[in-house]
């Protein structure tokens, strides 16, 4: 009897273990109409309209281009959460330069945000400049995924460590804190499983454990990121930036990881960035620069779960805005979520710890009755 009672206490065990996510956002876009998708309301889309999105027969899919659409970012930062999405790309204009690329970025500092998809040191002048201000980008194009990391280290060396040739390029950075963004970029390049290319689409899992992050091909291991050394870390805008009057604003005032190493499937380092600006949590997004993305299937869950909370925060009404970001939502709970969290796995927990309540009281009568 001892025996049956610890099977079922790890079927219980295993449904706990099973459930113990939360999905805050869920669409596979095929609303048939743009204006109707949970994507087009809880993501801020940068100068984004009908024509960036697409139906062929039943399947829907958002296009990002350029400029139409060039970024899509979903409203709230998030922390130790798993993101699901089917991703492809054009991909890369231009193969000696770093920015022509279409991305998807993690741990963006809300106050960064708008730099989403601009180089980081100039208008498209420095070939080995990479795209926004914090965080890590994963830029998706052909059968390769390059991992950038940004750091605002001095005496560095921006670009990517191990690059196929006519990829890519590196540059010395002596002071981080003249660059237009104050940060530079370290990448590293892996391929894809053998077959698969980002020119089609390609399903992408990214789980973003705090101080870990994973990211999987077709769920295939990819890479992986590991994550130390915390600090307060303020990023300004450099004294050549381009707007005179914003030149020494904070762009990033974030608790940070300062060291980051990317390693391959197999464990092994592949670069250590020292002096990384990847803050703790922060927004997530997809975008391109000269170039263009589709995202499909896309899904956040919370690598935990959370019990819901009644209260809902109203903000401003849907809006076109041709220069910024498109519509944001009328309503969304305080997590953001777009749906209201599942009862589901509560439900089948309590039918578990009840089944095997009554089997266990079931067991324990009909063995006093064959004692007695």
């Amino acid at each position: 009897m001892k025996r049956i009672v610890l099977v079922l206490l790890t079927v219980l065990s295993f449904c706990i273990t099973a459930s113990a996510q939360t999905v805050i956002f869920e669409d596979d876009l095929n609303a048939g109409e743009f204006s109707q998708t949970e994507f087009f309301t809880y993501f801020n889309l940068y100068n984004a309209n009908s024509d960036n999105y697409v139906m062929e027969g039943d399947n829907g899919y958002f296009h990002g281009k350029w400029t139409e659409g060039a970024s899509a970012v979903y409203i709230d930062p998030v922390e130790d959460y798993t993101l699901h999405v089917d991703f492809s790309t054009a991909g890369t204009t231009d193969k000696p330069k770093n920015t022509y690329r279409s991305f998807i970025a993690i741990r963006v500092a809300e106050t960064a945000k708008s730099f989403l998809f601009e180089p980081d040191n100039g208008q498209d002048q420095e070939a080995f400049a990479f795209l926004g201000a914090s965080g890590i980008y994963f830029y998706c194009y052909e059968n390769y995924v390059e991992v950038g990391i940004h750091a605002n280290k001095n005496d560095g060396t921006a670009g990517p460590v191990n690059a196929p040739e006519g990829y890519g390029a590196i540059g010395e950075v002596d002071d981080a804190s003249k660059r237009d963004f104050g940060v530079y970029s370290v990448s590293a390049f892996f391929e894809l499983p053998e077959g698969k290319t980002f020119n089609d689409f390609v399903s992408v899992k990214i789980v973003d454990e705090k101080d870990k992050v994973t990211f999987y091909v077709e769920d295939t291991l990819i890479c992986e990121i590991a994550m130390s050394d915390v600090e307060n870390v303020v990023v300004q805008l450099g004294p050549n930036y381009w707007n005179e009057s914003r030149r020494g604003e904070e762009i990033v005032a974030e608790v940070c990881y300062r060291t980051v190493t990317v390693k391959d499937a197999s464990g092994n380092e592949v670069v250590k960035v020292e002096g990384a600006v990847v803050p703790a949590g922060g927004l997530l997004g997809f975008g391109n620069r000269a170039n263009s993305f589709k995202v499909d299937n896309v899904k956040i869950a919370l690598n935990y779960e959370v019990t819901p909370q009644p209260t809902t925060v109203k903000t401003e009404a849907p809006a076109t805005d041709n220069s910024k970001t498109s519509p944001t939502p009328k309503a969304h709970s305080s997590t953001g979520s777009s749906k209201i969290f599942s009862v589901i796995p509560v439900i089948l927990i309590g039918l578990s710890v009840l089944i095997i309540g009554g089997i266990v009281i079931i067991l324990l009568v009909t063995t006093k009755r064959k004692q007695g």
